[in-house]
């Protein structure tokens, strides 16, 4: 993986748990053999808006930009990822070149913000590829796609993701957009930097719709962070918040919903 801070455990008695990985299996390879429990969600933290994500359902890879090298996408192969989602077409988020290996490796449906989506075809198996325009519901096997416009410097796309009982929502670097008909189990947030439209009052304002188990923050500064954190500490106290390192893994586990 490239090279791009420790995350940081926070959380209260009831809420969702997370833990630290024994070191030797924090790389990919041992988030690979890892496996997964029936309310427990794994997260491989790339860098900028970059994860992948994997449930007792499913492994969705979502805007890895250039960050895997070949070496790492042979590892994700025996997988069987379902999923690889761009919410736009920024550097830090989409790269052709690596798209197209990560596509010939997982054979994953690719589901794409639509001028993203228009860069990748002809390129990559039609019935694979997704437009994901803004208020499509779209299926991707067996993963159910609610696709919602953010707020950012050209087109982007946030996503929420149904995997069996799980929703995951990502939000890209986008700024704030009204989410409360999305609830979801973890959210993806960004709390700013290098983003222009990204801070920690839109995350927290974003968390406080969506009513998360958990928060795993990205795309954001040390001091974005830790201001987030702050706010949700105050204003959202059912809510976990995860600092994740890039190149690094973090186990959550979450409370059943009634």
């Amino acid at each position: 993986m490239k090279t791009l801070i420790n995350f940081i455990p926070f959380g209260l008695a009831g809420l969702a748990a997370f833990a630290p990985i024994p070191a030797a299996a924090q790389d990919l390879a041992g988030f690979c053999s890892a496996t997964p429990g029936p309310q427990e969600v794994l997260v491989f933290y790339l860098g900028y808006s970059g994860v992948i994500i994997r449930t007792a359902e499913s492994t969705v890879i979502i805007d890895p930009a250039d960050l895997l090298l070949a070496s790492d996408i042979e590892k994700l192969k025996p997988l069987g990822v379902d999923l690889i989602f761009y919410t736009h077409g920024h550097g830090d988020h989409f790269a052709l070149a690596t798209a197209l290996e990560l596509f010939k490796a997982t054979q994953a449906y690719v589901a794409a913000e639509p001028s993203v989506a228009s860069q990748l075809r002809g390129k990559i198996t039609p019935s694979r590829l997704l437009s994901a325009g803004a208020g499509k519901t779209l299926n991707a096997g067996k993963l159910k796609l609610d696709l919602v416009e953010g707020q950012h410097i050209g087109p982007i796309q946030l996503i929420r993701i149904q995997a069996g009982d799980i929703r995951i929502f990502h939000g890209a670097d986008s700024g704030y957009v009204p989410l409360s008909a999305f609830p979801a189990d973890v959210a993806f947030l960004p709390t700013g930097s290098p983003s222009p439209t990204a801070s920690p009052e839109a995350a927290f304002r974003m968390a406080s719709d969506l009513k998360p188990q958990a928060v795993v923050v990205f795309h954001g500064s040390a001091a974005q962070n830790a201001e987030f954190e702050k706010k949700v500490r105050a204003g959202l106290k059912e809510t976990t918040v995860v600092i994740p390192e890039p190149g690094k893994m973090v186990k959550i586990t979450l409370r059943r919903r009634p």
